[in-house]
């Protein structure tokens, strides 16, 4: 997995994913979830900040921005999900950081089954 490069202070870029059935490559239909994106440093599990992530129809196309919406038309059904980030988040020092992505069906059932996503984040010039 890549990391995502990110700029202090910034609000870009959004982040796409497709969530995918864990140990399989079905679709995850979160129609009826809120996704999260728990920000951490890298090695430390206090939450910085937390992003709900904004359910989006169809699936990813290999750019991981565009999308095919000729199925999955109900957002989220298709696992297709997006986070934005916004004025502070990134008000943080410089170096590494990571991304737990959650899945929440209700208040009593969530799950992480996914790898955690890579950032770095850079000074602005």
């Amino acid at each position: 997995m890549s990391r995502i490069h990110l700029v202090q202070g910034d609000t870009r870029p959004q982040v796409y994913v497709q969530l995918r059935q864990p140990g399989s490559n079905d679709l995850l239909d979160v129609s009826m979830a809120e996704v999260r994106l728990k920000f951490k440093r890298w090695n430390n599990e206090t939450v910085l900040f937390e992003l709900i992530g904004v359910l989006l129809p169809g699936t990813l196309q290999a750019n991981l921005v565009d999308a095919d919406t000729s199925q999955y038309l109900t957002p989220g059904s298709g696992g297709r999900v997006r986070f934005d980030f916004i004025t502070g988040n990134l008000d943080l020092p410089i170096g590494r950081y990571r991304g737990e992505i959650e899945v929440a069906y209700s208040p009593y059932h969530s799950v992480t089954p996914y790898p955690r996503l890579q950032f770095i984040l850079r000074e602005q010039y």
